[in-house]
């Protein structure tokens, strides 16, 4: 992939929008195709991020930890309403991925990703997270497995312009090629590839592109390929990091269009 695409096009993005109503879990799904994608979801200070990814498409949650702080006086009523969304959905904000037919049977292999909270080495609001997960492995997800488990540092105060700004601490990405290429040709039979990022560690997946992945539609220029040579990379200049004009946000620098997702992918490495 030599480029995420730009908002509204490629681009997919959680609704943060929080004005009202006691929304604290919100969650976006789609189907994989004949185009590359990129799914990020960042934001995690505290919060907790699940992807459910598969051969077929993928589902993103951000569980907000407001709802989880136990040292808050009206946690238990913030977590009651969180709950509520998470087990029965909430039109336009969540839609429980176990629900969800077409992208999540059995055949499609799904497998789960969860990014959750640590600091000084101990484990933040378990109980609620696994909570979360009990809900989200219902139905067609009973069975399904957790791939990756991953604890990151909850950032404190001053570091959140800091790491929060310049490097990988608290992203996700989920980066979709339908095209993997070798030595720079489609292989046979053509494969599809995705990789979750969590921070700085890349998992990728690759199977054989299905009917609706073949072939290539109309793509930005460049070449589209997840590129191997960089997974297990790391800069050779420590001081590289995010560049300062595109400084605050992973998503605000994959919208503008102008961050290419093989820097992107040596800055998370770093």
């Amino acid at each position: 992939m030599k480029k995420a695409g730009k908002c509204g096009t490629n681009a997919a993005q959680l609704d943060y929008n929080y004005p009202t109503g006691h929304v604290y879990a919100v969650s976006k799904y789609g189907t994989w195709a004949n185009r590359p994608q990129s799914i990020p979801l960042t934001g995690l200070e505290g919060c907790t991020g699940v992807a459910v990814v598969s051969e077929k498409g993928y589902w993103i949650g951000h569980f907000m930890e407001l709802a989880m702080a136990a040292e808050l006086p009206d946690h238990k009523a913030l977590w009651s309403h969180l709950l509520k969304d998470v087990t029965n959905g909430r039109a336009g904000k969540y839609t429980p991925p176990h629900g969800i037919n077409d992208i999540f049977n059995a055949d499609a292999k799904p497998l789960i990703y969860v990014s959750r909270p640590k600091r000084d080495g101990k484990m933040l609001h378990t109980s609620y997270i696994n909570k979360i997960l009990a809900q989200i492995q219902k139905g067609r997800l009973k069975s399904t497995p957790v791939a990756r488990d991953f604890d990151y540092h909850k950032m404190l105060p001053e570091e959140l312009d800091t790491l929060g700004e310049t490097t990988a601490a608290g992203k996700m990405l989920l980066e979709y090629t339908n095209d993997q290429k070798k030595n720079d040709q489609t292989q046979s039979p053509q494969q599809a590839m995705y990789r979750i990022w969590l921070e700085n560690h890349p998992y990728p997946v690759s199977w054989a592109a299905l009917a609706n992945q073949r072939g290539e539609a109309a793509q930005e220029e460049g070449n589209n390929v997840i590129r191997d040579e960089f997974t297990n990379h790391c800069l050779s200049d420590p001081s590289r990091t995010i560049p300062k004009a595109d400084r605050g946000d992973i998503v605000a620098a994959i919208c503008k269009g102008n961050l290419n997702l093989v820097i992107l992918a040596q800055l998370l490495e770093h």
